[in-house]
């Protein structure tokens, strides 16, 4: 193009330079960027803190699939916006990008996809035919019974516990009755007991 064309026209540049792009707009701010180099030392920055993080992330010992928390995490992202996703964008959202470079990246995948298979043959999820998966209502119910099944094993679990603790007192009781153990003053529950206990500790005490 000539110069008298250019005159009136905003020129932008763009180069990409790695992953990033750097743009430009105008001949004064080409010369100013590529003379300070402001913006590749960012480029270099965010890149070398890439780098960092993926690695970091290669040594972080991924979580188990687990199908409960499985399909409440795949609910909470997909359910209502009515989203397919494929088994790839799911453990990109769940690990981030960095997921195919793990080296459990095959056990991960494997044992997601197995999970995702086994909710479409219950009827939480169902797949398409470019194996992109969809979140049917039956999955909120299953969530539900889910939880208050979970719900029930904790409070089970409270009755149990304090039941072996009322258990234990009652014990303890029967045994400071029979005189096995000897029990302070203060925990003495017969009468005629707590007051030999009480002249006892009163001696003990005047001695």
């Amino acid at each position: 193009m000539s110069i008298a064309r250019l005159k009136g026209r905003r020129i932008q540049f763009v180069q990409y330079w790695g992953i990033h792009d750097i743009i430009i707009n105008g001949i004064i701010d080409y010369y100013l960027k590529r003379l300070t180099m402001f913006p590749y030392g960012i480029a270099l920055f965010r890149q070398v803190v890439s780098f960092v993080r993926k690695k970091l992330f290669q040594l972080k010992t991924l979580e188990e699939a687990d199908r409960d928390k499985l399909l409440e995490y795949v609910i909470a992202q997909y359910a209502f916006n009515r989203t397919r996703f494929h088994v790839h964008d799911l453990l990109t959202r769940k690990y981030s990008i960095y997921w195919a470079s793990h080296p459990d990246v095959d056990s991960i995948k494997l044992k997601t996809e197995y999970i995702l298979d086994s909710l479409c043959n219950t009827g939480e999820l169902s797949k398409d035919p470019y194996q992109q998966y969809i979140v049917e209502p039956l999955a909120i119910s299953t969530l539900a019974k889910t939880r208050q099944a979970d719900l029930r094993h904790c409070q089970l679990l409270q009755v149990q516990w304090l039941s072996i603790a009322i258990g234990f007192s009652v014990m303890l009781t029967a045994i400071i009755e029979a005189g096995i153990v000897q029990a302070p003053c203060l925990l003495s529950f017969d009468g005629e007991v707590l007051k030999s206990n009480e002249k006892k500790c009163l001696l003990d005490f005047q001695l």
